[in-house]
């Protein structure tokens, strides 16, 4: 992986950024982390095909740090019954699983992430929820009792006037509490033997053949049509078909002075935060060639 500095960090974060960062041609690829374990194998698998071929830049780790801050100093408390970044390794189906816990409190798990307000207003948390469902299953595994899941999201684009604007749709705080569903034991132990199923399954696949990340899993928008009123460029209105556009307007008194314009699907993940997806055929097949003509 070759790292750039486009916007000239100072050398100092610069430093504190690389060294959080590993070679993962060497990590053993029959121990898979939690993270790891719930994203689609393509792209792990891709990404340490092709590592030292991939670069990125520094400035999209700097989130990322401030998160290993949070976590540094959760870990410098010292109180009783408390398990704090405690990592638990299990082997399962020959694959060793570890998880390393933020907090696991009284029967609870207590996860701390650094996100956006709209993340948690309207995004998927999917993620989440399978997530701290493994930490359960390991916690379990090793005789400990869970009785509740909790993501401690610190909102990191608050501010009072988007409060102001918003009212009550709004977070109060920069910070938002969300309860994680969580499952029986049944369900957690199947759905971790599912996903390691499917890493084996695909480890030795040849690129073209690796199974193609899910429409959840690329962050797939659905084609929309939006109806703009004039030269306006926020729309009046966004809806699924354009039979659903054209009745809209048809009910509009001044129903000759907007227009349809549609907005195409898009896997959001695909184009903006995939670091190997020009080594990726679908990506290639979908968006490879649309991506050379703009140019």
């Amino acid at each position: 992986m070759k790292y750039t500095n486009k916007y000239n960090l100072p050398q100092s974060l610069v430093d504190v950024i690389l060294g959080k960062t590993f070679d993962l041609t060497q990590a053993d690829p029959n121990r898979i982390g939690v993270t790891t374990l719930i994203n689609p194998p393509r792209q792990r698998l891709l990404t340490v095909k092709h590592w030292h071929e991939l670069e990125e830049d520094v400035s999209n780790h700097i989130w990322r740090i401030t998160g290993n801050a949070y976590h540094y100093i959760l870990a410098k408390t010292n109180e009783r019954n408390r398990l704090i970044e405690k990592k638990i390794i299990r082997i399962v189906d020959g694959i060793t699983i570890v998880g390393k816990l933020d907090i696991y409190d009284m029967g609870l798990i207590e996860d701390y992430k650094i996100t956006s307000v709209w993340g948690i207003k309207l995004g998927n948390k999917k993620d989440w929820e399978e997530q701290l469902n493994c930490y359960a299953w390991l916690l379990r595994k090793s005789g400990f009792a869970v009785t509740g899941a909790f993501v401690n999201a610190i909102l990191r684009d608050w501010s009072k006037s988007e409060l102001k604007r918003y009212g009550k749709d709004y977070p109060p705080i920069p910070f938002a509490r969300v309860k994680i569903k969580l499952w029986s034991f049944q369900k957690q132990e199947q759905f971790i033997r599912n996903r390691i199923a499917i890493y084996k399954a695909a480890k030795d696949l040849p690129e073209e053949k690796l199974p193609v990340c899910s429409p959840e899993e690329r962050w797939s928008k659905e084609a929309k049509w939006a109806v703009y009123k004039g030269n306006n460029k926020t729309a009046s209105r966004v809806l699924d078909t354009p039979k659903q556009a054209k009745g809209w307007i048809k009910d509009q008194k001044e129903s000759q002075t907007y227009k349809v314009t549609k907005r195409p699907a898009i896997d959001t993940k695909c184009m903006e935060y995939c670091l190997v997806n020009k080594f990726c055929s679908y990506w290639k097949k979908n968006y490879g060639i649309k991506q050379k003509v703009k140019k």
